[in-house]
């Protein structure tokens, strides 16, 4: 058996909400309407939209001049990573100017060879996209958390302006 929860708005009148769950298996289908203006029975979805959407931006390619990259946190603490090994030989003496060449993978698996300044430039551009998207969720899920009214909870979405 599949079971779906949505909320129903009425725009104009927001009290009249609702939560509408569908049960659907082989046999039959279910529909069942609960009319309820308390906000707290909208969070969950409300969080897992934001969850969702997040998952989605995290898998949204970064092009970075013209090479795609993944700018989610693991992509950049790996660019990170394979960028300081490189530079720590480097500052070493144990490689040349000229060997300092850190390789990256794209999103299509293909590898891209790049001096320490290209490469601190990618890990810029992925760590920086990853930690906004970061940020943005946490505000996001703040105000789920803060909001008054099923309106207010409505109004949330991965791209409403933060005020």
């Amino acid at each position: 058996m599949t079971t779906k929860k949505v909320c129903v708005v009425d725009t104009k009148n927001p009290e009249k909400s609702a939560v509408v769950t569908v049960e659907k298996s082989a046999e039959e289908l279910t529909i069942e309407a609960s009319f309820n203006s308390d906000p707290d029975n909208f969070r969950d979805d409300k969080v897992r939209e934001i969850n969702d959407a997040y998952d989605t931006a995290s898998k949204t390619p970064l092009a970075v001049n013209g090479v795609n990259f993944w700018p989610d946190v693991q992509s950049a603490i790996r660019i990170d990573g394979a960028r300081r090994r490189v530079l720590e030989k480097y500052q070493a003496g144990l490689i040349t100017e000229s060997a300092a060449i850190v390789t990256l993978t794209d999103t299509d698996r293909i590898e891209h060879d790049y001096t320490l300044a290209e490469a601190l430039t990618v890990c810029l551009a992925v760590s920086d996209r990853a930690e906004a998207d970061f940020h943005k969720r946490q505000r996001k899920l703040v105000a789920i958390n803060d909001a008054q009214t099923v309106e207010a909870l409505q109004a949330i979405t991965w791209d409403s302006v933060e005020s």
